[in-house]
């Protein structure tokens, strides 16, 4: 597409591409800077990860549409072994993580959100890429877990945490607690009502982390009793 949209701007200024000859076309294709692998995890995104990487390809008769495959294809490998190596376990022997990027490349469409060029050049020999490409690292895992690899067990990873509160006297109340949670606890990625009891309710809180998070914050309610996967706290009143 980049060297179409190059041959039609010289074109349109009266210049015949055959005059300049491929390897200007290329050039004028697009001019961006190329990074290593570099994994980011964005924020409030526990089983994302984005990766930036360059890939190269050899022009061979002057066929840049093959030299622009070959570059993605070596963009896209480069990616998956840079998010195997995140997802894991830390100080496994390079031969191992070699191992374990091969056997999970023959899918790398299942762990692939999307992925777009980021930019494009050549130098007449080499066509390069630059492609940034956003992994599902929780069926990543899943899968090397199965293969029999150790994996990172992230702090990340959403986890489900069943928060009671007791002595909440009203449905005003409760509304306002539910309020609360959604709006002022950074960690909470949603809030489920799972009982409304005489003074007493409970939510199942979709967490970003562990349940220690939501202490993180000034709660209006006491918290009592934390753990892995639930919180009991009580509202304090003043007397």
């Amino acid at each position: 597409m980049g060297r179409r949209r190059a041959v039609k701007h010289l074109r349109a200024k009266g210049v015949s591409p055959r005059g300049i000859g491929p390897f200007l076309v290329a050039v004028l294709i697009m001019a961006f800077s190329f990074f290593h692998p570099c994994p980011v995890w964005p924020a409030g995104s526990a089983d994302i990860l984005s990766v930036d990487v360059e890939g190269a390809g050899i022009i061979d008769r002057q066929n840049l549409s093959q030299a622009r495959e070959r570059a993605v294809e070596s963009a896209l490998s480069q990616a998956l072994k840079a998010a195997v190596a995140q997802v894991l376990r830390p100080g496994l022997p390079p031969s191992k993580a070699e191992e374990a990027w091969r056997a999970v490349s023959p899918n790398r469409g299942r762990y692939i959100q999307k992925y777009a060029i980021t930019g494009e050049t050549s130098d007449g020999r080499v066509y390069r890429v630059g492609v940034s490409v956003t992994f599902l690292t929780g069926i990543l895992s899943e899968r090397l877990q199965s293969l029999g690899y150790e994996i990172v067990r992230s702090e990340r990873a959403d986890r489900e945490v069943t928060l009671t509160v007791r002595d909440v006297r009203s449905h005003e109340e409760y509304v306002q607690l539910r309020a609360f949670l959604k709006a002022e606890v950074p960690c909470v990625r949603e809030v489920r009502p799972a009982r409304f009891s005489w003074k007493e309710v409970s939510f199942r809180l979709i967490l970003q982390g562990t349940s220690l998070c939501v202490t993180e914050v000034q709660l209006p309610f006491v918290v009592r009793e934390l753990t892995d996967d639930a919180i009991t706290g009580e509202i304090v009143r003043r007397k």
